[in-house]
């Protein structure tokens, strides 16, 4: 296979996957200030949506954007496998430079502070994710429906699959690294390393997140009841 075409691939996924989370993180953030509000209608994509049916078009949403999101991480790691020896570094400098903030693969040098930013990606990926998450729990009301329920936990385990496609990637990285290049393979350990402890915190801050938007939301249906 042409192996400039492979390379040049590998930065147009990402830059995909960056107009993906723009948009999923202003979706997110417009879902919950309507559910937050109780507004009666939720405009999504320009259309006007009765908010008791909100919570399944938006979540059917993010259905289909994380299995666009899991598949585009899963194409990554063929995409990286399929770029031979001789040009893998220059495919692997276009994945881990590139630009997006959320950029999961992001390495630029081993020094503490560089590690630092180099990791915190994943840990802002979980926390857009624990938002969008969070964002469906406010169309919720104080009804449990096992319909939502099914969706929002369909939601989750599609999350889980994601973030092992993300370290199926790693693996792939390291593997090839550890006989093209073993030092570099020694500074990309330590660093994706550190990616570990960025993801349990990514959970930590979105779950805190989740647990807000929730209290809030209960907070506010008690308001409405006692006025009402």
């Amino acid at each position: 296979m042409d192996q400039e075409i492979l390379i040049q691939s590998l930065g147009q996924h990402i830059d995909y996957l960056q107009s993906i989370f723009n948009w999923l993180i202003i979706l997110s953030v417009v879902t919950a200030w309507a559910g937050i509000q109780r507004r009666e209608e939720v405009e999504v994509l320009g259309l006007k949506i009765a908010r008791r049916y909100a919570v399944y078009v938006i979540c059917a949403l993010y259905l289909i954007v994380n299995m666009i999101v899991l598949i585009i991480f899963l194409r990554l790691g063929n995409l990286i496998s399929l770029i031979d020896d001789k040009n893998f570094l220059k495919g692997l400098s276009i994945l881990v430079t590139h630009t997006w903030i959320l950029n999961p693969f992001s390495y630029f040098g081993n020094s503490r502070l560089a590690r630092f930013y180099s990791c915190e990606g994943l840990g802002l990926l979980i926390v857009v994710w624990w938002l969008a998450n969070a964002s469906l729990s406010t169309l919720r009301d104080d009804k449990i429906n096992n319909y939502a329920l099914l969706l929002s936990t369909v939601f989750l385990l599609l999350g889980l699959v994601s973030m092992g496609a993300i370290f199926n990637v790693y693996q792939i990285i390291q593997k090839r690294l550890e006989y093209i290049n073993p030092d570099l393979s020694q500074a990309f350990s330590s660093v994706f390393s550190q990616e570990l402890w960025a993801s349990f915190l990514g959970v930590l801050v979105g779950l805190l997140a989740f647990v807000v938007a929730n209290k809030l939301q209960k907070r506010l249906i008690l308001s409405h009841k006692a006025k009402s």
